[in-house]
């Protein structure tokens, strides 16, 4: 809940308001169906180990799951502010300007959470610790940079781009098997 606590203290309750209906609204289909390919890749993960199969069946899995996502996320990527407006009406055009700067995040968000869990199935999660970390960190100073910079929609594309790059290394140390060992 930091980004929601630090855009409204930088940034005032509506700017907050906005960004936290923006991530709500794309967040949640995207993780209901995110948890259930999760589930489904954490029990079938453990049966690839002992085939020596996971590598292959997570890449798989990752090529699907961008699939699945680039259409919706692409459309609100596009017409974001339009359909906050006509959804909940012209006050609410500023989140959806903040939907569209965080449409990449949640690309490789839904690509990366279910596929995370190579993590533990690899019995790395110290690796894991340190990657929640870092992208924590991204996120936190995305919002400080945006703030110095006045502008809540700078701190929302600062936030997104940084957890894009957040994700992206979460991706590849849980696809990477040989820095693992």
């Amino acid at each position: 809940q930091a980004p929601n606590i630090l855009f409204a203290m930088f940034f005032g309750p509506a700017a907050a308001g906005f960004f936290f209906m923006a991530s709500r609204i794309l967040c949640a289909p995207m993780s209901v169906v995110g948890n259930a390919i999760g589930q489904s890749f954490f029990a079938e993960s453990a049966e690839a180990k002992r085939n020596g199969t996971l590598d292959k069946m997570a890449k798989k899995t990752v090529v699907k799951l961008f699939f699945i996502i680039i259409g919706p996320v692409m459309i609100i990527a596009i017409f974001g502010s339009e359909i906050f407006v006509y959804i909940l009406g012209e006050s609410w055009r500023e989140a959806g300007v903040m939907a569209q700067w965080l449409s990449p995040m949640i690309v490789t968000q839904f690509i990366t959470s279910p596929v995370g869990q190579l993590l533990a199935v690899k019995e790395k999660q110290l690796v894991g610790m340190v990657l929640q970390g870092v992208l924590t960190t991204l996120r936190i100073l995305s919002i400080v940079i945006g703030y110095l910079y006045f502008d809540v929609v700078i701190a929302t594309a600062i936030y997104s781009l940084s957890s894009v790059v957040g994700y992206i290394l979460f991706l590849y140390f849980s696809l990477t098997s040989k820095i693992l060992k």
